[in-house]
């Protein structure tokens, strides 16, 4: 809702604040928004709090279509999206995501989250992985790019993924059934019999995000994640990967959204490490059947 197609649709921002100026947002468009706002207080999300939470629009539009100008800035890491690296018994990697995922904030694959991931298991195992990422990567479209990697089977599958429906106004109830679709068509459809599922970045120590954005956005993912952790429970080839509670803003890239160098290194790190404490009992879950 705060970015891509959404509310703040595509053009330049002045236009765009023009028209959220004159109110001409479409009813439903407000009303999500109005739902997001609800999330700050913690109140009940009814009909008599939207209400009252429109008032706050003039300030939260304007801080979204900054937010939004800012982040696309940046490209998507250069390098390779598919290799092989390290010795020992073969392991083959799906890394699946959005922006962070595709390396926005660095200039290689390298110094990336593929990158680091793959060099902290190269030293165990020999590893055969594939990228896919896009910037504005939503759970919902994650899946559907699965329909363009080629036919095979992977072991482990990094997922990085969640912010996007968080910031786009996505239900809770949507983005739980998306992750679960996702995860079922990772495991049937390419044999995955390890998920480490990234939880939420701390999202309220990103610099670029002002206040009261930065705490609905903050609240919001909250909720998400805790949500997200309860699914991850009911699923045997899932593993929740934490990240860390807290962000050095020195440590984010130059827009004050996307991971820098030394956040990718710590997330890559935190995945390898969880691959190497679980892969041991998960190679030996039977691999699902594939879907018909």
């Amino acid at each position: 809702m705060l970015c891509d197609r959404g509310l703040l649709g595509r053009g330049n921002a002045p236009q765009n604040l023009q028209k959220v100026a004159t109110w001409s947002l479409p009813w439903r468009q407000r009303a999500e928004l109005a739902a997001i706002i609800c999330y700050i207080w913690g109140m009940p999300d009814t009909p008599l709090r939207r209400l009252t939470a429109l008032t706050l629009m003039p300030l939260i539009v304007p801080q979204g279509l900054y937010v939004k100008f800012r982040a696309a800035q940046m490209q998507e890491a250069a390098g390779p999206r598919a290799g092989q690296d390290g010795v020992g018994p073969p392991l083959r990697v799906l890394i699946l995501g959005d922006s962070s995922a595709a390396g926005v904030g660095v200039a290689t694959q390298d110094q990336a989250l593929a990158g680091q991931f793959v060099a902290g298991l190269a030293a165990d195992y020999r590893v055969t992985w594939r990228l896919i990422a896009q910037c504005g990567a939503t759970t919902a479209s994650a899946t559907a790019m699965l329909s363009d990697v080629p036919d095979g089977t992977y072991d482990v599958a990094l997922t990085g993924l969640g912010v996007n429906d968080v910031k786009n106004g996505h239900g809770l109830a949507r983005y739980l059934h998306n992750t679960a679709r996702l995860y079922d068509r990772l495991t049937l459809d390419f044999g995955v019999r390890l998920i480490c599922a990234s939880g939420m970045p701390p999202v309220q120590d990103f610099p670029l995000l002002p206040h009261p954005l930065r705490w609905a956005l903050h609240r919001r993912a909250q909720v998400f994640d805790v949500a997200h952790q309860e699914l991850i429970a009911t699923r045997p080839h899932c593993r929740y990967l934490k990240g860390p509670p807290k962000l050095n803003p020195a440590d984010m890239a130059e827009d004050g959204f996307h991971p820098g160098p030394a956040v990718y290194a710590e997330w890559g790190h935190l995945a390898s490490d969880l691959v190497r404490r679980y892969w041991p009992d998960h190679q030996h879950l039977e691999r699902p059947a594939a879907s018909p």
